[in-house]
């Protein structure tokens, strides 16, 4: 086999692979975007390696004229919200996509999915794509024994699909009594071992009737020679296949039925929200006199605003305390885009003097907050958003990051639909066992409602409008006496 059908070939199977990484990735990303990486480490790639066989250069310089034009490309190509800023966008963006070789292969991890082409996170997928077409076509123009060794890189982009994906797996397909599990990620990985194997059966075949050939004409060291191909070419071959049954979904389905075990389940941000402060302490600390007329925040929107925003969202009630729950309700993450929202306009939020911490004010997000402010870009790469509670904390610094604080801003769409409403069978009026629950029978009875669920619906209500202080029960000795008193003017009513 000529060299030059040598390559064509594996210029083939390089292409046939990043189209089955992309679908592989696709779950990650669900960006068209992806598209571009795949197509420009096709070109990129595939055509340095090229150039380099034709030039003759030996690896490193080959490995060097690689790494040129991937610092040249990754901005435009991978970290394309960066490249289109102005002042020096191309050149940040850069940069980025160079640091993200190291690090966003973590936080393509802690951020939840999809992940769409926001920063430097398509950084990843373009070093496999890029590294897949090198190597493959690489290997394939050194020939002889090395030709059946560019299988490997081939399975390199399912892989990375499969590692860094969901642990959700495809619907199950019947075909009569047979039930074919996970059959999207099964499909993916029997065609790339299969594309793995064609390439080996082409490449190694090819060498060995070639061999057959000059073995009628020099005796049997060339048909030794041939055995060593053929048998270098079934040790790929398995290689391929274990690598394949390894990370193929079947294998690591440990997480229960429709689910498998990924690095995603392993690693997750570090943020310690549970060391904070109670944020029900800072609430009380707003009601004192001395910080009651400060101003928390500001809010203005392009259309309706929000019927309210969320603060801190406390899930779990030990009998002592309200706090963040230790199961999903602690899974902060990177937000990366967002559900479309039927009813949502542009809010911003500016933080003043009143309000320090780490919870950010948001309702509902339709997309990514765009921060202002001096520390505008800390804060866009130190915010979380949980996706089960709602939930929004920003913590500039990591663990040590004060939070947000006055000055700082941010716009985003938000949602502005009215409150969802309490009726339901809360809303009925059947009764519950007042000694069960001695203080809610307590409240109930102070703000003059009946023992049932329309009761509770109206405390509900009065909380919504009113708002709640724990402690100062009465004016004269209350520490938020200045609450008390606007509270008492509005309605009329002590709490």
């Amino acid at each position: 086999m000529s060299a030059r059908a040598r390559l064509l070939g594996a210029c083939v199977a390089a292409v046939i692979a990043l189209a089955l990484g992309v679908v592989a990735a696709w779950p990650i990303y669900e960006s068209r975007w992806l598209l571009v990486p795949a197509a420009a480490a096709a070109v990129i790639g595939g055509g340095t390696a090229v150039l380099a066989w034709r030039l003759r250069w030996p690896g490193w310089a080959a490995a060097a004229l690689l790494f040129v034009g991937f610092v040249l490309s990754v901005g435009p190509v991978a970290v394309p919200q960066g490249a289109a800023r102005a002042q020096f966008g191309v050149l940040q963006a850069a940069v980025d996509g160079v640091a993200a070789v190291v690090l966003g292969w973590k936080q393509l991890l802690t951020i939840a999915l999809p992940v769409g082409s926001y920063q430097s996170l398509l950084v990843p997928a373009y070093v496999v794509f890029l590294l897949t077409a090198f190597l493959t076509v690489r290997l394939a123009a050194r020939g002889g024994r090395f030709a059946p060794a560019a299988a490997l890189p081939l399975l390199a982009p399912v892989a990375f699909g499969t590692i860094f994906g969901s642990s959700a797996l495809s619907a199950p397909l019947s075909f009569g009594p047979l039930v074919l599990s996970a059959p999207r990620e099964v499909g993916l990985w029997g065609a790339a071992v299969l594309l793995a194997s064609v390439w080996i059966r082409f490449s190694a075949g090819a060498e060995r009737r070639a061999a057959l050939r000059l073995a009628r004409q020099d005796g049997a060291a060339s048909t030794r020679g041939s055995a060593r191909r053929a048998l270098l070419g079934i040790a790929v071959l398995t290689l391929c296949a274990a690598v394949a049954l390894a990370a193929a979904p079947p294998m690591v389905a440990a997480a229960g039925p429709g689910h498998r075990v990924v690095l995603r389940d392993r690693i997750d941000p570090e943020l310690f929200v549970r060391e904070q402060v109670s944020p029900l302490a800072a609430y009380r600390a707003s009601k004192s006199d001395a910080a009651f007329s400060a101003t928390m925040f500001e809010v203005r929107s392009s259309g309706a605003l929000p019927a309210r925003l969320r603060l801190a969202v406390l899930d779990a009630y030990d009998g002592v305390d309200f706090h963040v729950g230790r199961a999903d309700a602690d899974r902060f993450a990177r937000l990366p885009s967002a559900v479309p929202l039927a009813s949502a306009a542009d809010v911003e939020v500016r933080v003043g003097p009143g309000y320090t911490g780490i919870w950010a004010p948001t309702a509902a997000l339709g997309g990514v907050p765009e921060f202002t402010g001096p520390r505008a870009g800390e804060l866009t790469d130190a915010f979380f958003v949980n996706r089960s509670t709602g939930a929004a904390i920003a913590l500039p610094g990591g663990r040590a990051g004060a939070g947000l604080d006055a000055g700082d801003g941010y716009r985003a769409p938000m949602s502005t639909a009215p409150d969802g409403s309490l009726a339901g069978p809360a809303g009925t009026g059947a009764e519950f066992d007042p000694e069960s629950m001695p203080e809610l029978a307590r409240w109930l009875e102070a703000q003059a409602q009946p023992a049932t669920g329309a009761g509770v619906v109206e405390l509900v209500r009065r909380l919504r409008e009113r708002g709640y202080l724990s402690h100062g029960l009465l004016l004269e000795d209350a520490e938020g006496a200045e609450w008390y008193a606007e509270l008492q003017a509005r309605s009329g009513e002590y709490v």
